[in-house]
């Protein structure tokens, strides 16, 4: 993995997202895909 890429990018606007330097309130808002809640992937 590039450590310069972002952790993760929006699909339509390719804003970065890097959770190591994102506030706690940030990533308290993101939510799993449903496919590892459910741990079919």
């Amino acid at each position: 993995a590039n450590p310069r890429a972002p952790d993760f990018k929006h699909k339509e606007s390719g804003e970065a997202l890097w959770l190591g330097s994102s506030p706690d309130w940030a990533r308290s808002k993101l939510t799993l895909d449903s496919a590892v809640e459910d741990n079919s992937f």
